[in-house]
């Protein structure tokens, strides 16, 4: 067996949480925001990052459409910004 990196790690556990109908995204966020302030932009460019690869999707179906719709209409807003390191 293989060591599973951290990004690979941390993908899962998010998804396995986005995959229990009972998650609340309200603690959720609320968890995320309460992080150190660096640590709050890192993640946000993770985030950043996502939904660029979302809004790059080419094949979708209805389950995840309003997903990659959704982040192609966040990257023009946002463009080529990305969370400076401070």
């Amino acid at each position: 067996m293989t060591k599973e990196n951290k990004e690979t790690a941390a993908a899962k556990a998010l998804a396995a949480l986005a995959n229990v109908m009972s998650h609340d995204k309200d603690e959720f966020a609320r968890l995320v925001t309460c992080e150190h302030r660096t640590i709050q932009q890192q993640m946000f460019g993770l985030m950043l990052t996502t939904i660029r690869k979302w809004a790059s999707v080419e094949h979708f179906d209805a389950r995840n459409e309003h997903t990659v719709m959704t982040c192609r209409e966040i990257v023009e807003v946002v463009g080529d910004y990305d969370a400076p390191f401070i």
